[in-house]
C-alpha cells in the first residue's frame, strides 16, 4: 500500500472522529438532554453542562456528591432499581421513568431515560444515566388527569341525579296509563321503553365512571345467589319467561373477588342473551357456569342459542359505541364496561359466536388471594 494514502486515510479517519466528538460535545450542551455518569457508590463523576442549566447547580458543587441528593425522596428507589438492574448486564439500556430531580430552587424536574452500566469502558467505569427532559408533559399529564378526575366524578354524580326523577317519571306513566284508551296504553308502552332505555344508558355511565374511580372491594362471592338476582332482575323483559336457564358453579376453593364488576360482567352478559334470544324458536336456554379453570383462575361462561353476532362485529364488540348486532337499539357501551371492569380484576374475556346459532362468552379472572381476615 502506498505510505502517502495510509497516512492520509489515517489523518482523514481522525478528522471524522474528531468531527464525531465535537457534534457530541455539542448535542450533550443543547436541549433537554442531561447524562450524569455515577460510580458504584452512586457518587457523581461526570455531569453534562445541561445539568447545570437545568437545575442551576454549579458543576463542582455535585462532583463527588451522591446522585441520591439531588433526587426526590420517593424517587430514590427508581435510582437504586435501576441500578440494580444495569449491574446485571453490561452496556444494555434499563428504562427508567419519572425520575424527579430538584434544582437549587427546590422546583422539581422529571425525566425518562435510561441507565447503562459501562464499568467496563475505559476512562468512565461507571453507571450513565442518559435523561430527557419531560416537565412539561408531566404536567400536562398530570393537569388531564385531574380533569378526567373531575369529569368522571361529574357524569357518576349527574348519574345519579338524572336516574331518580326517571324512576318517578316511569311510576307515574305506570298509574296514569289504565285511565286511558288501548291506543294511548300502546303509546305510553313506548314512553316507558324510552324511560327504560334511558335509564339503561345512564347506569351504564355511573358504572363507567365508578368502575374508573374505585379501587377493587374483595369479598368472598357468593356465586349462586349474585347469579340469581341478576336473573330475577330481568325477568320483566319481554321473553326472558319463555328462556331455560342453566346454572353451574363448581367451585372448589371459596372465591374472594370485586362484587360490583362481577355484576358488571354478569348483568351485561347475561341482559344481552336476553334480548338477542331468538323470536320463535321452541327451545331458548342461557347457560351460566362458573368454575374453577387453572389453580389460579376461574371461569364464567355465558352460552345462549340465539341470534349470534355477525362476523363483520365479532373483532369490534367489546369497543365501545359498538353495537353487537345488526337489531341492536343499545348504547354499544354494555361489553366496553365489561371490558375495562374486567381490567380491573386483570381478567380477560373471549367471544365465540355464530350468526343464527348463537354466542359463547368466556371470562378468565385470576384468584385473589388475601390474608386480610376483615375480608367478609
Amino acid at each position: 500500500m502506498n505510505i502517502s494514502k495510509a497516512n492520509s486515510r489515517t489523518l482523514y479517519a481522525e478528522d471524522i472522529t474528531q468531527a464525531l466528538q465535537d457534534n457530541y460535545n455539542y448535542l450533550l450542551a443543547q436541549g433537554d438532554v442531561i447524562v450524569l455518569i455515577v460510580n458504584e457508590a452512586l457518587e457523581i463523576q461526570y455531569l453534562s453542562s445541561t445539568v447545570c442549566d437545568m437545575l442551576h447547580y454549579d458543576q463542582d458543587a455535585l462532583i463527588d456528591k451522591s446522585i441520591l441528593s439531588i433526587v426526590e425522596k420517593e424517587a430514590k428507589a427508581k435510582v437504586r432499581e435501576a441500578i440494580s438492574q444495569a449491574k446485571q448486564a453490561s452496556r444494555i439500556p434499563h428504562r427508567i421513568q419519572n425520575l424527579s430531580l430538584y434544582c437549587t430552587f427546590g422546583y422539581q424536574h422529571f425525566f425518562d431515560g435510561v441507565v447503562i452500566n459501562l464499568k467496563d469502558a475505559p476512562r468512565i467505569c461507571g453507571y450513565m444515566f442518559y435523561l430527557h427532559n419531560v416537565t412539561e408533559r408531566y404536567h400536562i399529564e398530570a393537569k388531564l388527569k385531574d380533569l378526567n378526575l373531575e369529569l368522571d366524578s361529574f357524569v357518576y354524580k349527574a348519574s345519579h341525579d338524572l336516574r331518580a326523577p326517571l324512576a318517578s317519571l316511569a311510576g307515574l306513566i305506570n298509574l296514569t296509563e289504565s285511565d286511558f284508551t288501548p291506543k294511548a296504553r300502546e303509546n305510553f308502552e313506548m314512553m316507558k321503553k324510552s324511560v327504560s332505555k334511558l335509564d339503561k344508558f345512564i347506569q351504564q355511565l355511573a358504572h363507567y365512571s365508578r368502575n374508573n374511580n374505585t379501587e377493587a372491594d374483595y369479598v368472598h362471592i357468593d356465586f349462586e345467589g349474585l347469579i340469581e338476582e341478576t336473573i330475577e332482575s330481568y325477568k320483566h323483559w319481554a321473553g326472558s319467561d319463555k328462556i331455560h336457564f342453566e346454572i353451574k358453579v363448581d367451585i372448589q376453593n371459596p372465591i374472594v373477588s370485586d362484587v360490583f364488576r362481577l355484576k358488571i360482567v354478569l348483568s351485561n352478559l347475561i341482559s344481552n342473551a336476553i334480548k338477542y334470544q331468538k323470536i320463535g324458536q321452541d327451545y331458548a336456554y342461557i347457560k351460566i357456569v362458573v368454575q374453577d379453570f387453572t389453580k389460579d383462575t376461574f371461569s364464567i361462561v355465558v352460552e345462549d342459542n340465539g341470534q349470534g353476532i355477525n362476523a363483520l362485529y365479532i373483532d369490534k364488540v367489546f369497543d365501545m359505541f359498538v353495537r353487537a348486532t345488526d337489531q341492536s337499539d343499545g348504547s354499544g357501551l354494555g361489553l366496553y364496561i365489561v371490558q375495562r371492569a374486567l381490567a380491573k380484576l386483570k381478567g380477560k374475556i373471549t367471544v365465540h359466536s355464530t350468526k343464527g346459532v348463537g354466542s359463547t362468552f368466556r371470562v378468565l379472572i385470576p384468584h385473589k388471594i388475601s390474608q386480610n381476615p376483615d375480608i367478609h
